[in-house]
């Protein structure tokens, strides 16, 4: 798969706003992208897309309940 950050940002614009994304390169021909979405509600809808194609290839999506954003990007509290 050939879809970069700008590819994946677009695809998953329409789902909810995006708070956060990061790929990483499984194989040669594979990349997986977590997508964090400013609210649930984006997420639930994304997960509808699996199967659709981004960048010549097929995408599966799957909620992760663990991942962990880098501390960078969660907002500090007042």
């Amino acid at each position: 798969m050939d879809a970069t950050e700008k590819d994946i940002k677009e695809f998953f614009s329409f789902s909810g706003d995006i708070q956060y994304v990061e790929m990483q390169r499984e194989t040669e021909s594979t990349k997986t992208a977590y997508v964090t979405f400013k609210n649930t509600q984006g997420a639930d809808t994304a997960v509808l897309l699996t199967g659709s194609n981004i960048a010549n290839g097929s995408v599966t999506i799957t909620p992760m309940e663990n991942y962990q954003l880098p501390p960078e990007v969660i907002p500090s509290s007042p």
